[in-house]
């Protein structure tokens, strides 16, 4: 099913990484490139390396830093539908959420 939203998506992929850019993420998402023929980013640390003090830290993207860079890739659209799930069966732990940018 994913892959299949992949190659319908008007927008293409992210690929999202809590590693380095230049390593699995980026790999992954040429991979998935070339096979779908769709455009597809990754995201992941900044390409530095983090230190030993809070304001040296290089942390995974935020949701913020994700809710950002889908935006670029949309071309700043007014709306982004999220969907929060859980994997929790209860219907009340399913949210979708609209986000005005």
């Amino acid at each position: 099913k994913i892959l299949n939203a992949l190659k319908n998506s008007k927008y293409g992929g992210l690929v999202i990484d809590g590693d380095h850019i230049n390593g699995v993420a980026k790999n992954i998402a040429f991979d998935l490139m070339h096979a779908y023929n769709v455009k597809v980013h990754a995201l992941a640390l900044d390409e530095r390396t983090g230190g030993f003090s809070p304001h040296l830290d290089n942390l995974p993207p935020t949701p913020k830093k994700i809710y950002d860079k889908i935006k670029e890739i949309i071309g700043g659209k007014t709306w982004i539908r999220m969907q929060k799930i859980t994997n929790n069966s209860d219907e009340n732990s399913k949210k979708h959420l609209k986000t005005m940018v």
